[in-house]
């Protein structure tokens, strides 16, 4: 069972598209789209700051090769990168001045740095 979901915001001029396979190895194929060059960071929190949060940052280099980080903020928000990088690059490039950057990972990687992501098949409106 597969299930796809998109988000955008106009203020950022972000776009982020996810397919969540539900299989008996469940993974999250995320594409994050950003109109301008350089890094990309996200952070999955249940806390609402940077505290224990999941991050992923990624980039695009000038000669055009593609890197991702796993990592997690640390007691007082800062970035630390995971030990075990348990996000894996599908593809990323640049194009018309923006950056796309598509990775994935297991919903649950058993990593006590990486949070679990789960899913809910409810419309909460």
């Amino acid at each position: 069972m597969t299930h796809m979901y998109f988000g955008a915001t106009d203020r950022y001029e972000i776009t982020i598209y996810s397919i969540i396979s539900l299989n008996e190895e469940a993974f999250i194929d995320l594409q994050v789209e950003v109109a301008t060059p350089g890094w990309v960071a996200i952070a999955f929190t249940f806390r609402g700051n940077m505290v224990g949060s999941d991050i992923i940052v990624g980039w695009v280099s000038s000669t055009g090769i593609a890197t991702i980080v796993d990592a997690h903020g640390g007691p007082n928000g800062e970035f630390i990168r995971d030990g075990s990088q348990d996000y894996q690059l599908i593809v990323g490039y640049q194009y018309q001045g923006g950056t796309v950057l598509r990775f994935t990972r297991k919903l649950n990687t058993c990593d006590g740095d990486d949070l679990v992501i789960t899913v809910s098949l409810s419309n909460q409106s």
